[in-house]
C-alpha cells in the first residue's frame, strides 16, 4: 500500500526530492493533492452544468457539489463547503501557501490559517 500511495503523490515526471517513506511527507502530501483535486472537480461540475437560469438553480448547483464532496470524503456538508472554500483560495490567490503544502513544509492547519487570515484582503494582495 505504501508504494501505491508514494506512486499516487507523484506528479507525471515529478522526482521526489526526500524519501518517500518519510512519514511527516505521507501525511503532508495528500492535503495539497486533495486541495487541487477538489478545485479541479468544483470547475469540472461549473462547466458541466453550464450557466445557471435563475438565482435558485445556481444555490442548487453550489450545494449539490458540496453534497457530491461531501459524500466522497465522508464528510458533513459543512466540513465539505469549508474544504471547497479553502480549496479555492490556495489554488487561485494563495500559489505559494499552496506550494508550501505540497513540499510538506506547512501542515493543512498552516494552510486554513493563511487562508483565514487573508479572507478580507484583495485577491490580488494575497499572494
Amino acid at each position: 500500500m505504501l508504494r501505491s500511495l508514494r506512486l499516487w503523490l507523484r506528479w507525471p515526471g515529478e522526482v521526489l526530492p526526500f524519501p518517500a517513506q518519510h512519514p511527516v511527507v505521507l501525511v503532508l502530501m495528500p492535503a495539497a493533492v486533495k486541495a487541487m483535486a477538489v478545485t479541479v472537480l468544483a470547475g469540472a461540475t461549473k462547466a458541466l452544468n453550464g450557466p445557471p437560469a435563475t438565482p435558485h438553480e445556481a444555490t442548487a448547483q453550489d450545494w449539490s457539489l458540496v453534497a457530491e464532496v461531501g459524500c466522497v470524503l465522508t464528510i458533513g456538508n459543512r466540513a465539505a463547503a469549508a474544504l471547497l472554500a479553502e480549496a479555492h483560495a490556495l489554488t487561485t490567490c494563495l500559489p505559494r501557501s499552496l506550494a508550501a503544502l505540497q513540499a510538506g513544509t506547512m501542515s493543512w492547519a498552516h494552510a486554513r490559517g493563511m487562508v483565514d487570515q487573508t479572507t478580507g484582503i484583495e485577491p490580488a494582495r494575497r499572494r
